[in-house]
């Protein structure tokens, strides 16, 4: 029996051939394919950051975790602490997108001046006072780095499996 990339090959069909090729395909899959995979899901982790990255800038960084067998957690955090990465995905004051395709998926409000409701109500007093919500000095346009790494990584999962087929 010889090993190839990861093609088995049976040399004859008497019980010894046949075992050592069961244990062969057997060590792949309890080393070499689980190496593979757990290569694979870092690597789809890596576009997701780095699309990701791109579309916030240095205002963000990201950590990977293995949470489980071929499980991972990328976690979005500002390194300084003083950016909302929520702020950056979705949007402030005027420019908050309720349209997101993660708006309803998060524990709270997405709309123009939801933020503000629930702390200083500085939109409400900003359109109280006539003034031009476009003009309000917390907008900020989404980003959508989090949209985008997730894009990303599902069209290079498309493209890898394109390939295996």
């Amino acid at each position: 029996m010889s090993r190839s990339g990861t093609t088995i090959t049976i040399n004859g069909i008497h019980p010894s051939a046949i075992n050592g090729a069961v244990k062969k395909i057997q060590k792949y899959r309890e080393k070499t394919l689980i190496d593979k995979i757990n290569k694979t899901m870092g690597d789809i982790c890596a576009r997701f950051t780095e699309v990701a990255s791109e579309a916030f800038g240095s205002s963000v960084a990201f950590s990977q975790t293995k949470v489980g067998d071929f499980a991972y957690e990328i976690t979005a955090f500002s390194p300084d602490g003083r950016v909302l990465v929520t702020f950056l995905e979705f949007g402030t004051g005027y420019y908050a997108d309720p349209t997101h395709e993660y708006a309803d998926d998060v524990d709270f409000n997405v709309y123009p001046g939801s933020w503000s409701e629930e702390h200083a109500n500085t939109w409400f007093k900003w359109l109280q006072a006539g003034k031009d919500p476009a003009k309000y000095p917390y907008n900020h346009e989404p980003r959508r780095g989090m949209l985008k790494g997730m894009e990303a990584a599902r069209k290079y999962v498309e493209s890898m499996a394109k390939r295996i087929k």
